[in-house]
């Protein structure tokens, strides 16, 4: 990629962009160990653990002449069960972001160059309200499952904290020539009424967790 700047033109390799943080290639695959507790009102919540594949399968030309990737998704509720496949999802690299379908919504999951605190919407190609995620810690250390990754970037894709009305954090951690290694989402909605008005009793969402537990090519 090129970038012109008054007189002098910038070279930026797929490293300067930080296009090794969203590995691209068939073949590559990624398995996780995933904890999630569903809140239902009155208290109600199932717990669910269970693991996760996720595979490059194959490529195609998309509408627009570029590159679009078929990420296979699998799970099996133990880890020696067979792979059952769950969903399929695409994803499009270009100069400048990844976009990727997750179960037909496009979410911006990254833009290059990757640069700390830089933002943009994650929603720009749906018609969610827009959405500002941002990198953090970028080119920082991150472990996982004992395993540490040299570089690594946080996309934080919302941070409100709020423990009267409503938490809303979300962020994914991705790590050079590997992509996602960590996803935490913690939604959930607080009752509101006057007898249970910051009492932090869930009346409902969603506590995921994603962690990294083997990568590499078949």
């Amino acid at each position: 990629m090129t970038i012109s700047c008054g007189q002098s033109t910038l070279e930026y390799t797929p490293e300067d962009l930080g296009k090794s943080f969203f590995p691209l290639s068939i073949g590559d695959y990624r398995e996780y160990q995933i904890y999630q507790i569903q809140y239902e009102l009155f208290g109600n919540h199932d717990t669910l653990e269970y693991f996760l594949k996720e595979h490059v399968a194959d490529t195609f030309i998309n509408q627009t002449g570029g590159i679009t990737y078929r990420l296979n998704r699998y799970v099996r509720p133990e880890d020696s069960d067979s792979w059952e496949i769950d969903s399929i999802w695409t994803a499009i690299e270009s100069s400048t972001n990844v976009v990727v379908h997750e179960n037909n919504t496009p979410y911006v999951k990254m833009i290059f160059p990757v640069v700390d605190m830089k933002e943009w919407d994650g929603n720009a190609f749906n018609i969610l309200e827009e959405e500002l995620y941002r990198f953090e810690d970028v080119f920082k250390p991150f472990v996982v499952n004992g395993e540490a990754f040299g570089s690594t970037v946080r996309v934080i894709q919302e941070y409100n904290p709020d423990s009267i009305v409503m938490t809303d954090i979300r962020n994914e951690i991705y790590a050079e020539n590997v992509g996602l290694i960590y996803k935490e989402s913690f939604i959930l909605h607080y009752c509101t009424e006057n007898e249970c008005l910051g009492m932090k009793i869930i009346e409902g969402g969603r506590v995921y967790i994603q962690e990294l537990i083997g990568y590499g090519k078949e």
